[in-house]
């Protein structure tokens, strides 16, 4: 049991593994594809589309237009991987957090901007 933890700390003590990506470097010392991108993307799409006590009214109406495009478009965690990705294409956006690339990618293609 003893062997267990310590192989599961070492696997998950780094930075990657922290739960927050902090830039598009960071991100890609992962594997591309990788069950660890796929992951994190899906947890981190969760995270953005979950309506909490005492979200704003606007904020309510863009998860909304958010779940009905990845409902309509069927959205996958291979596509918000590549929606991350995508969004690191762009060398100014290479310091963002991958959350951060994430959440822009999703208004980009959902327009929940008017």
């Amino acid at each position: 049991m003893r062997a267990l933890l310590v192989a599961l700390m070492l696997m998950f003590g780094s930075q990657v593994w922290a739960g927050f990506i902090i830039d598009r470097n960071t991100w890609h010392d992962m594997v591309d594809g990788s069950p660890a991108q796929k992951g994190y993307a899906m947890g981190a799409f969760d995270q953005l589309t979950t309506k909490y006590k005492g979200v704003k009214k606007s904020q309510i109406e863009a998860i909304n237009k958010i779940d009905e495009c990845a409902k309509k478009m069927n959205f996958s965690a291979d596509i918000l991987v590549d929606i991350i990705n995508s969004h690191y294409i762009d060398l100014e956006n290479w310091q963002h957090p991958a959350n951060i690339a994430l959440q822009t990618g999703l208004v980009q293609v959902c327009r929940t901007k008017d």
